[in-house]
């Protein structure tokens, strides 16, 4: 067998333009006010599984005025709009001649490119990062069409090379599916445990008829990082995002860096200090982290800063209170529906915590809380360790297909040349 290595010499670098239908067409529902359809927008996807999960079946008279660009099965749709958050998906056949939002780049592949070793490329870091440079420092970080159509993709020659490609990474994602539920299942059984020692606690205070506050009233500031994204630099100030929360903790590991001249610009509103509390406010919504690291750094728009007011509310209790079902639940009740889920800052602002009146019976409370919660920590965060691991799995699978530059040496190429045969005796068949 060859290995990938000796396999990408034979690949050209092509423009998706050269190998998708220039014009995928376009619909406007509203002219048939009566008639349904089907619309797929932005939050209608899932950028974990890249499937399409929250489709709406719409009259035309109610049809968003983005709602215009027809997909076909097999269509491959990207999400123009932060690209980073590679929110893409393969139009299943029941979405066949339905509506999707401007917003997404339709991609529709001609008789030289497969369709899944498209699907498998848009998800591929080459293509991702390709796209994310081009916003760099945007106020609006979004990509046009013709920037997408215009990538290069590593091409295999034959057809059914592609689809043999394409076919291994689709088992393979299958089985990454089957281990991030069993992994997923595992974290929620000892997350639960930590919701229900959470709830019981709070749920006396409740009992108690402790005061009701809101986060405004205990805050001296909350604000969220900069809204554009920033230049990285190799060395300088660490810039936190969603993926440097970890086990409710600040992680400083895989970070990228800012000049301390934006870091500067960024912080002008307000710095983190030890005792704050950082939430992430998109993507995986409401995780509260406690500052308890010196360090400089700046953060991103989706994570906010919430400066408690100190000598009003502890900040040990303040992190539990907003980690508590109470909170928890209504931050879930505000992002109901979004596949791309979002929470401002003035419904940050909103969220209602009980406050016992004495900084000493906060303080008690919450030693009490820690240590329960404790004891569990270790099964959470190797719970948690062991799905980073198994979300990591698909960019290894693509980067050993489109790492075409320095790609992994591989001693074979596990059943691609049987593969490659099997798809070229059934195009003769069809034939």
């Amino acid at each position: 067998m060859m290995e990938l290595k000796k396999l990408h010499k034979s690949w050209n670098l092509v423009k998706l333009e050269a190998l998708c239908e220039k014009d995928t067409g376009t619909r406007d529902p509203s002219l048939e006010s009566d008639k349904s359809f089907i619309y797929v927008d932005i939050s209608s996807v899932d950028n974990v599984t890249k499937r399409i999960i929250n489709s709406q079946s719409l009259l035309g008279k109610d049809a968003p005025s983005r709602a215009r660009k027809v997909i076909h099965t097999n269509d491959v749709i990207v999400s123009t709009t932060r690209p980073n958050l590679n929110a893409v998906a393969l139009v299943p056949p029941d979405l066949n001649e339905q509506i999707c939002s401007t917003g997404f780049c339709v991609l529709r592949a001609n008789s030289d490119l497969d369709p899944n070793y498209l699907f498998a490329f848009v998800q591929s870091t080459r293509f991702v990062d390709s796209l994310t440079n081009l916003v760099s420092g945007a106020l609006y970080p979004a990509v046009n069409d013709e920037q997408v159509r215009t990538q290069l993709i590593p091409l295999p020659p034959l057809l059914s090379e592609q689809k043999a490609l394409a076919s291994r990474f689709k088992r393979q994602m299958e089985e990454t599916e089957r281990m991030r539920r069993i992994a997923e299942r595992q974290l929620e059984a000892a997350k639960a445990i930590r919701d229900s020692i959470l709830r019981e606690a709070f749920t006396d205070l409740e009992i108690q008829e402790i005061p009701i506050v809101t986060i405004d009233e205990v805050t001296s500031l909350v604000i969220d990082g900069p809204h554009a994204t920033p230049t990285y630099v190799k060395q300088g100030i660490p810039f936190v995002t969603v993926q440097n929360i970890r086990n409710r903790k600040l992680s400083f590991d895989n970070l990228q860096y800012i000049s301390p001249q934006d870091h500067e610009e960024f912080t002008r509103r307000g710095k983190a200090e030890i005792g704050d509390i950082l939430m992430t406010k998109d993507g995986t919504l409401g995780i509260p982290c406690l500052v308890d690291d010196a360090r400089e750094f700046s953060f991103f728009v989706s994570v906010a800063l919430i400066k408690p007011i100190r000598d009003r509310i502890d900040s040990e209790y303040f992190f539990y209170a907003l980690d508590s079902p109470l909170v928890q639940s209504r931050i879930d009740e505000q992002s109901a529906g979004a596949g791309l889920k979002h929470i401002v800052l003035e419904e940050i602002k909103a969220l209602e915590i009980p406050l016992p009146e004495t900084k000493e019976d906060q303080i008690e409370f919450a030693q009490s809380l820690r240590c329960r919660i404790e004891k569990l920590a270790p099964i959470i965060a190797t719970a948690e360790k062991q799905l980073e691991a198994i979300n990591a799995l698909p960019k290894a699978y693509l980067r050993e297909v489109f790492g075409i530059f320095e790609p992994p040496e591989l001693d074979e190429r596990p059943d691609i040349d049987d593969e490659a045969e099997e798809w070229e005796e059934e195009d003769k068949q069809e034939d």
